[in-house]
Parts: C-alpha cells; structure tokens; sequence
C-alpha cells in the first residue's frame, strides 16, 4: 500500500514536467515558424523519423505548411512541411522536416467567414472584409500576397484554376493571377464565379468568357433571383431565391454526364446550398455532377451512382465536391466524406463544430465556428514523398 501511495507521489509531482515536455499542439495545415529552424532531409525508419541532415534553413515567420507529423528516434515530434521562399530574388518550393518546437501553435487565418480553394490556392474571407489566403503561382506568388494585403470591403472570394477574384462592397473587383476574360462586361458585380471558364453576374446580366446556353430554365432565369452560383468546367448551376435552380452551359463544352441523361431541374425544389464539379472516378469517364442540399437537410445529386454516397449522411446544410470526392457539413457541425481520396476522408471525418467546406484537388479546407482554418490532405508546394526504408 505505501509503494503504490509514493508512487502515486512521484506520478503527481512529475505531471506538470510530463505535460510541459509535450510539443505544441498544431493542427495540420498552414502554420508559421516561431524562430527560425534547420529543415531537415528526414527518413522513416521503423516507423520513426530519423531527422537526417539539414536541407536548409528557413527564418522566423515563414510561412509553411504541415501535412505530416511523425515521432523522431530522438522523442521529438517532427512536422513534414513543405515551403515557398524567395532566395536571391527567385521563387522555390521546397520540403523536408522541422521540430515541432519551431512551429507557432497559434492558428495562421483567424476572423474568417468565408472560402473558396482550387487545387493550387485558396483565398479566406475576414469578417472586416480583408482577405487572406496561399497560393502556388510559379512567378506571380509574390505579388499575390502584395495584392491580397491591400483588399479592403470584399464581400465574396473566388479562386480558380489559375486566379484569383475579390468582389469589393462597391461592385467593383480585385483580379490575381491569370483570370478569363468576360467579354462585353458592365455592371456593378455581384456575383464572380470561375474554374477554366468564368462567369460573371453583374446589375446589367450574366457575361461569360464563353457563350452559355440555358439548360434550365429553357428560356432563361430571372437573374434578380440568383442567391448564390457555382460555375466549373461544363456549366453554370444558380441557386434562385426561392429555393429552386437553374443551370446553363458552355456551348462549346457540353455536359459529360454518363449514362444518365441531364437531370430534371424542374423537381429540384427547396434547395438551400448548391455546387458542382467535373467527376473523375476511376475509369476513363468525366461526369458532370451537380449537387444540391434540401432545406430538410438531405442530398440531392446528380448522376444518382454518386448519390449513394451520401446515404446516410443527415441534417445537412452544405455538400462541397472536388474531382473524386465529396465532403458534407451537418447543421450541428458533424463532417460527412466520402470517394477516393481515403487520407482526406479519414481526416475530415475527425473534424467538429465545423461551419463550411471547401473540397479541392489534393486537399481540404474546414471553416470552424471560431473563424479558425482547419486542413487535410497536402497542399501543392511541389513537395516530395518521404523516403521510407
């Protein structure tokens, strides 16, 4: 009895050493360096980190991001990062290893309310109507922080294949990177949304960089009624004010949906969040896919062999879709995944009191309660794969 009470003594008196010890706690994604830290080439051995020899060397405050954390033979916590800095003026992605000591455990975007990611970037909206975000834009990186640093009074984000867009409260717009043009455009904007192609709603109409033919309605929606709009590749899907949607295409790139024909938007009815993407499942097909989510918190999507999916998933406000797979919020913050991207799913699936979304290429943005960012997957810095013996 007295050896288990004095060791019940020592186990209290070395609690706060124990718990002192353990590294921040840093939640995969965007982070920055504390001080300055040796980037460290790393191997795993026998499912430990063995550091290895230093790459190179990165200076307090820079930017990277963590998409793996792994135990070293040395009983450090290692973060796998990847990186963009300049060096003698010219651009570089790099990755390796930093101690986990060297990582700012405090969240990098903070305030937000709103995003918009692509494969390579995202922007995230500020409650006060500035913007931040990361992009991989081979020689235009630098100035895309510039420019976001001055965005003031924006009121929507979009990124696209190769841009970035920030409507202003005023109507007007702040372009980065390499945006399409949208021919004959006038207007106050109201709504800017694009992919390769771009789409843009304006007080005086709807402008493309592509001619657009109406799916649904035929002859055309009433666009005073548009409340929200998702355009990719193929087409353009419009969330209506009353719950309805409609959609149009780009004439010169029809919808590749297999084997089902184009869905009846006529049913679509009660609709509270909308999205859409080009599928690309495991065989050859493209599938345009459209997605929607009813005021009664179930999924409505098309073609149905994607449906299936979502059986299951309940109390829904948001369905976001990337190119082989779909992500959905619940209205209490649950996270619902599913489709090919297994260390994505796995991730998101863990995830609480999220508000909102964004499913992209290789990776995955949640939007917390708290305005905080959460991340999986790996974000394209050109990173390399750990060597593993």
């Amino acid at each position: 009895m007295k050896k288990r009470f004095a060791f019940l003594v020592i186990l209290i008196l070395l609690f706060p050493l124990l718990i002192s010890s353990a590294p921040a706690e840093t939640t995969l994604g965007f982070a920055r360096l504390s001080m300055s830290a040796n980037v460290r080439s790393g191997v795993i051995v026998k499912g430990k980190l063995d550091p290895g020899n230093t790459s190179y060397r990165l200076p307090e405050g820079a930017m990277v991001y963590i998409w793996d954390v792994w135990e070293g033979v040395d009983g450090e916590m290692w973060y796998h990062i990847t990186c963009q800095f300049e060096e003698n003026g010219r651009l570089r992605g790099r990755q390796g290893w930093v101690v986990s000591s060297c990582v700012d455990s405090e969240p990098l975007f903070t305030d937000v309310v709103a995003i918009s990611g692509d494969a390579d970037g995202f922007l995230a909206l500020r409650s006060d109507g500035t913007v931040t975000g990361a992009a991989r834009l081979t020689g235009d990186t630098s100035s895309f922080y510039k420019t976001l640093a001055g965005v003031k009074d924006a009121v929507s984000v979009s990124a696209g294949a190769e841009g970035y867009l920030c409507v202003l409260k005023d109507g007007s717009e702040t372009v980065i990177g390499k945006v399409p043009k949208a021919d004959g455009l006038t207007g106050r904007v109201l709504a800017d949304t694009m992919q390769e192609e771009r789409t843009v709603l304006t007080s005086e109409g709807l402008f493309s960089s592509k001619a657009l033919s109406w799916v649904w309605p035929e002859e055309g929606a009433d666009l005073s009624r548009v409340a929200d709009m998702e355009q990719k590749q193929g087409s353009v899907f419009m969330l209506m004010d009353d719950g309805t949607v409609a959609c149009a295409a780009f004439e010169d790139d029809r919808f590749f949906i297999m084997p089902e024909e184009m869905p009846d938007f006529s049913q679509w009815k009660d609709i509270v969040s909308v999205d859409t993407v080009l599928w690309h499942p495991e065989d050859v097909y493209f599938y345009e896919v459209f997605a929607a989510v009813k005021n009664d918190g179930t999924a409505r999507i098309s073609p149905r062999f994607i449906e299936r999916y979502t059986l299951g998933w309940e109390d829904l406000k948001q369905v976001s879709l990337a190119s082989d797979y779909l992500v959905g919020v619940s209205k209490s913050g649950r996270v619902y995944a599913a489709g090919r991207e297994e260390k994505i799913i796995e991730e998101v699936s863990a995830w609480t009191g999220i508000t909102a979304v964004c499913a992209c290429d290789g990776y995955c943005i949640g939007l917390k309660e708290d305005g905080t960012l959460v991340f999986a997957g790996k974000f394209s810095y050109g990173y390399v794969e750990p060597k593993s013996e």
